[in-house]
């Protein structure tokens, strides 16, 4: 996976260049079909086939298609389906995700007083834009602007909603300013792989709520069916498969984000020891007050009920328990489930609001089942530095909105205000710095999440 995201990142660049979307996918990615692939935002000249298929557009409708090689020839020719490239040649926009408009250029105003006349004079100017996404949605938006005399990118702090725009400015040095030239950064392929993998974590945690409330009205039958422990063990089952598989899809997302939004692939996981401190309440009157774990059910697995009690092997039991958080919210709960025979870690796939629990189960291996108890692992250090990025970047952003609103306003002033380029630089100047620093603390939040879900 880590080949790709780096593959990926080098056909972006190539894409940059020659003005084309380039996309590749490894044998393990899954391309979802053409019509899913619209409902992700992606536009129809952006589709991308499956190895072996070609995209083409039907002429009635202008909807992608994917199909043979041997056949897309043939419905061109009987007029029931019409090349990409006919189609680009009807609309040449279509292939681009949005467009950027110049709003205004004002000299950067420590620069003000140098004569405009003086020939082969490199000024720092204010670029005030508006960039605009088409049918997709943007996640990442970068900006790449050149003029005669630099070349930058400059990542915006909000996606871009499909059919909407989004205003900014920037510092850039230029002799002419009509030589400033503004163009938004294909990622179709990156964003085409985190809309999928988005999907997926969402149904994977609808299918994973399902099976808890079911397990949870299992538990609390009375009496119990015949076949409570079978049900149990499959229920059980079920729930590990789908945590684990959620997990890794969750992970992946963030992992996805990340190269994205850094534009290289992401660092290795934190490896979490379970000699992590473990969360033991004292008094059983301060319990609700304390993430603990509460045991409701144990019951040996299905496989194992044809031994007898009295057999000493070792047996594999479902541990159902309830994990209850305290007077905090834990956004990455992970219980410590250990027995005379196992000591495991269990990540729960949701996060535990104040004084909520979460009902869930495990395998455990135990000799005697009288042992097997669950318990909070601490990672209040984790816990607290997420909580403290994700508190910046909303007052951050909360910030740059309001900086770019009042930059809106400005440049919409009739008449324009003599004081013009001294407002626009200040305003500039603070959305610059604030962008800066939102987008390293979203790539640090992204980087934790990322690393502490793998």
């Amino acid at each position: 996976m880590k080949s790709l995201y780096f593959l990926l990142t080098i056909l972006v660049a190539i894409s940059l260049v020659s003005g084309t979307v380039v996309m590749s996918y490894g044998a393990s990615t899954i391309i979802p079909s053409p019509k899913a692939q619209l409902e992700l935002g992606i536009s129809s000249a952006n589709v991308v086939c499956k190895p072996g298929l070609d995209l083409i557009i039907r002429a009635i409708s202008e909807t992608p298609a994917c199909v043979k090689s041997t056949s897309s020839e043939k419905l061109v020719q009987k007029g029931w389906a019409i090349k990409l490239s006919t189609l680009l040649e009807k609309n040449p926009n279509l292939a681009s995700i949005g467009e950027v408009k110049t709003l205004q250029v004002v000299p950067l105003y420590k620069d003000e007083g140098i004569q405009q006349t003086q020939p082969n004079i490199i000024l720092n100017h204010n670029f005030v834009f508006e960039a605009c996404a088409k049918s997709s949605l943007i996640r990442s938006p970068e900006i790449l602007i050149t003029s005669d005399s630099e070349t930058k990118t400059v990542k915006l702090s909000e996606k871009i909603n499909p059919k909407s725009c989004q205003i900014s400015s920037t510092i850039i040095k230029a002799t002419d300013t009509k030589s400033i030239k503004a163009n938004l950064v294909k990622k179709t392929d990156l964003s085409l792989i985190a809309g999928q993998l988005e999907l997926q974590v969402n149904e994977l945690k609808e299918k994973l709520a399902a099976e808890k409330k079911s397990l949870s009205e299992l538990i609390k039958q009375d009496p119990k069916p015949n076949d409570f422990q079978k049900k149990t063990s499959e229920k059980t089952n079920k729930i590990i498969s789908l945590r684990n598989e959620l997990n890794l899809a969750r992970a992946e997302f963030q992992k996805n984000q990340y190269s994205l939004m850094v534009g290289q692939k992401a660092p290795e996981p934190i490896k979490v020891p379970l000699e992590n401190k473990v969360v033991i309440p004292t008094v059983n009157e301060m319990k609700e007050n304390t993430a603990h774990v509460n045991k409701i059910e144990i019951i040996k697995q299905y496989s194992d009920a044809g031994r007898l009690k009295s057999d000493s092997l070792v047996s594999s039991h479902n541990f159902v328990f309830e994990a209850c958080a305290g007077t905090e919210q834990i956004q990455f709960p992970e219980i410590l489930v250990k027995s005379d025979s196992e000591i495991k870690s269990v990540k729960l796939s949701e996060s535990l609001a104040s004084k909520s629990c979460q009902t869930t189960s495990t395998v455990v291996k135990a000799a005697d089942p009288k042992t097997i108890e669950g318990m909070m692992i601490s990672s209040d250090e984790i816990e607290n530095k997420i909580k403290n990025l994700e508190l910046k970047v909303e007052s951050l952003k909360e910030q740059i909105a309001m900086n770019k609103q009042t930059l809106a306003d400005l440049v919409k002033q009739k008449p324009v205000p003599e004081d013009i380029n001294k407002k626009v630089s200040d305003l500039t100047d603070k959305i610059v710095n604030l962008r800066d620093d939102l987008n390293q603390s979203r790539e640090e939040l992204t980087n934790f999440k990322y690393m502490i879900t793998e």
